[in-house]
């Protein structure tokens, strides 16, 4: 879905409140809440150099 977004030149909303551990969602060694959906999307946004330059993180600031 994130591709589809990216392809088509639209924008991502990335809402932080109330997410914690973000330092273990992107670390290399997931934890639990590592292997999450949030944390899968946010690994693949911080990865991704196209989906990260339209993406805005509200709540937080952009961990990436």
């Amino acid at each position: 879905m994130i591709d589809l977004v990216v392809a088509k030149n639209g924008k991502i909303s990335f809402n932080l409140q109330g997410i914690q551990g973000v330092d273990q969602m992107l670390s290399d060694a997931p934890t639990y809440i590592g292997k999450s959906v949030t944390a899968q999307e946010l690994r693949y946004v911080c990865g991704n150099k196209a989906a990260r330059a339209i993406t805005t993180f509200y709540n937080g600031e952009a961990p990436c």
